[in-house]
Formats: C-alpha cells, sequence, structure tokens
C-alpha cells in the first residue's frame, strides 16, 4: 500500500476555532437526531465541546464513508481532549473489513491506529496541546486518504 502523507500544499484544519463556532465549509455540524441513528455515542462529551463530520469518498474502493471528530477543553488549559470517528454512510451498516483508522504525528509516524473487522464504526480518543499539528489516515486495500489538523 502506498501512504500518502499529508499534501504540504493543502492547509490543515484548525480545530480550536470550532468551539468558537468557526469551521471550514467542508466540516459539517452534527444533527442530534442523526447522531442517535449512526451511533454517535460519546457518553455526553459534546457538553462544552464541538463535534463535526466530513464525508470521505475512497472512490476507488466504492465506499462512502464520514470522518467525525470532536474536541473540548482538556483539564489542563493548554490542552484539548479529542476524538475521532468514522463510519459508513451509504449501502452498509458495517466498515469495509480491513480498514484502518490511524492518528499520525507531525513526523506522519503513526502513533494509534484501530483496523475495521466486522464493525459499525471505528473510534480513537487522544489529547493534544494547542497548536500541535497531527493528521488523520484512512486506508482501505490501496487507497488511503490522510487528513492534516492543527489543534
Amino acid at each position: 500500500m502506498t501512504i500518502v502523507p499529508p499534501s504540504l500544499n493543502s492547509s490543515p484544519t484548525y480545530l480550536s476555532p470550532w468551539l468558537d463556532g468557526i469551521a471550514e465549509a467542508d466540516w459539517h455540524g452534527i444533527d442530534p437526531d442523526r447522531a442517535v441513528d449512526t451511533e454517535w455515542n460519546f457518553r455526553g462529551r459534546v457538553q462544552g465541546g464541538v463535534q463535526r463530520s466530513k464525508r470521505l469518498d475512497l472512490a476507488s474502493a466504492g465506499k462512502h464513508l464520514a470522518l467525525l471528530v470532536g474536541l473540548k477543553p482538556a483539564v489542563d488549559p493548554n490542552e484539548m481532549d479529542i476524538w475521532v470517528q468514522i463510519y459508513p454512510t451509504t449501502g452498509s451498516d458495517r466498515l469495509p473489513y480491513n480498514l484502518q483508522l490511524s492518528v499520525l504525528d507531525e513526523a506522519c509516524e503513526t502513533v494509534m491506529q484501530a483496523i475495521a473487522r466486522e464493525t459499525k464504526n471505528i473510534q480513537l480518543e487522544f489529547s493534544g496541546q494547542l497548536g500541535e499539528r497531527f493528521s488523520i489516515r484512512v486506508a482501505l486495500e490501496d487507497f488511503s486518504l490522510t487528513e492534516a489538523f492543527v489543534i
């Protein structure tokens, strides 16, 4: 598999402004009714935080997924608690077998990873410092898509 790091020409998504209601056009708010239907259960974590979703088309693999990213201030005022979830949007209630969801550090090294087997979604949780950069990679077979973020 060819792993493609975030493009140096593409701008990262800045997460901290989400807390003030500022987000890029391709990141959408979450409809609470839809959240129940797709099992976005973050045990009340949205209170004091925010979560947004983005459609991902793994066209070469014929799959349509959604990436959900949420954050809220941590106990330390210089940190954020972050959660990431991937789930299918159409045609199936399960993720493709062997779909990988990874968190990469600034050097594009994998620091967390989960692989779908017979699952409805995958979720990863972590904390990071304000200004810290990371990426989320979604990979299936020979296809890989990477989104860059700044906390």
